[in-house]
């Protein structure tokens, strides 16, 4: 089977999830399907053996909250930046509730105990929005004339 093929199957099996109403599945097929490199007339089997290595070279280092702060601090106001780390924020199964809760008090500066993991996530981003709110309100007023 050549990788033109496999990329071909893959993109069908992600509308046959779409249409059964898996849409994440279909999106995590469609990914898959996009990385495959269909040049130089590979098999699927080379193709696939190589994405393997491309994943294996960049493995990422096991975050810690210190650097999902430094990240959110990074991303400034930058909605596309934000979005990215609060995503693996919220689907890092290895943040447990006191992480989740250092994260908080390191991003929102917010030190009441939240109650749960989802309460400091949506701390998180309930400040990100205060920010963004704050900066176009700053601005606003900034181009208002004097009377």
């Amino acid at each position: 089977m050549k990788a033109t093929d496999l990329k071909s199957v893959l993109s069908d099996l992600a509308d046959i999830f779409r249409a059964g109403g898996g849409n994440s599945s279909a999106t995590d097929v469609e990914l898959l399907a996009d990385r495959i490199d269909t040049s130089c007339d590979r098999s699927a089997d080379a193709a696939l053996d190589l994405l393997e290595a491309e994943l294996l070279e960049i493995s990422p280092t096991p975050a810690t909250p210190e650097r999902y702060i430094v990240a959110l601090h990074e991303a400034g106001l930058s909605e596309s930046a934000f979005l990215k780390v609060f995503a693996q924020i919220k689907n890092d199964k290895s943040i447990k509730k006191a992480d989740a809760i250092e994260i908080m008090k390191g991003y929102a500066g917010e030190y009441k105990r939240a109650k749960t993991k989802s309460d400091a996530i949506e701390s998180i981003e309930r400040r990100f929005t205060e920010l963004v709110y704050d900066d176009n309100a700053h601005r606003q007023a900034a181009n208002t004339t004097p009377w």
